[in-house]
């Protein structure tokens, strides 16, 4: 199925432009949709992103991938507006306004998360048991600060105020400790207890930055109906290997067209 691409302007809650781009399937709709969540200093040109977003619009299914209020080509900056809470925020506001586009099925409105993007959608889920239809979380920690990297980043984190990150796509960053303590109200585990949507729990055996055994406990606290996926050999960055995003993005795409009827 052929898909126009689309780049709706949207505002975040401080009227702030969000970088969206939205692949739509051809012909009138309305379709299902499903919002793509981004991880931590992450956005929508991700690699495993557009290639799920390519994928889902083809089987019928609109896909939205955004950049995160101060990430990207959004507006604002990393000092002031990259936080968790405001990401939740951006999740709300598309959330929004694909429920009001006359080509959207807004009673079908899916979730996709990678790493802090899986965590967020499952929080946000929780919150919005009719109007969030199904979840899928690929390697999402409990809590943003039970990872791997980023537990062992947070003394000297909280030491210095700061924390660098470089990122070949993007460039530098310095994100303030103001994003963990930001980050403190959210929990996957817990929100995980209370999800009622079909959820799908994706895994690798080797993931280096979100400990797998992490991951299970998470999927084992959540309510049925659920799956779980666990791909040998498969790591946190899992974009660089063709068949592990294949995996990852067959057993996605499938969950949504099960689940957004």
């Amino acid at each position: 199925m052929m898909a126009e691409i689309l780049k709706p302007k949207i505002y975040n809650v401080d009227r702030y432009i969000l970088a969206t781009v939205l692949h739509k399937p051809d012909g009138k709709g309305p379709f299902p949709a499903v919002i793509l969540l981004p991880g931590f200093v992450s956005g929508k040109d991700e690699k495993h992103i557009i290639s799920l977003s390519c994928q889902l619009a083809e089987n019928g299914i609109i896909a939205l991938r955004f950049d995160p209020s101060g990430f990207g080509e959004s507006d604002g900056t990393i000092t002031e507006d990259y936080r968790l809470s405001f990401y939740m925020n951006d999740i709300d506001v598309i959330w929004t306004y694909l429920k009001l586009q006359p080509f959207v099925n807004d009673s079908v409105i899916g979730l996709f998360g990678h790493s802090m993007g899986g965590m967020a959608a499952i929080c946000f889920g929780a919150d919005y048991p009719t109007g969030i239809s199904a979840i899928a979380a690929v390697a999402p920690p409990q809590t943003f600060t039970s990872g791997i990297i980023i537990k062992q980043e947070l003394p000297e984190w909280e030491k210095t105020g700061i924390l660098t990150i470089i990122k070949e796509q993007y460039g530098t960053f310095k994100i303030p400790f103001a994003f963990v303590k930001d980050s403190q109200p959210y929990s996957a585990l817990e929100a995980a207890k209370s999800v009622k949507q079909p959820i799908l729990v994706v895994t690798g055996t080797i993931d280096n930055r979100v400990d797998p055994k992490e991951t299970r406990e998470l999927f084992l606290a959540a309510n049925e109906p659920k799956e779980f996926v666990e791909i040998v050999g498969m790591n946190h960055s899992y974009a660089g290997n063709e068949e592990r995003l294949a995996k990852v993005n067959d057993a996605v795409s499938n969950f949504f067209m099960q689940n957004l009827r």
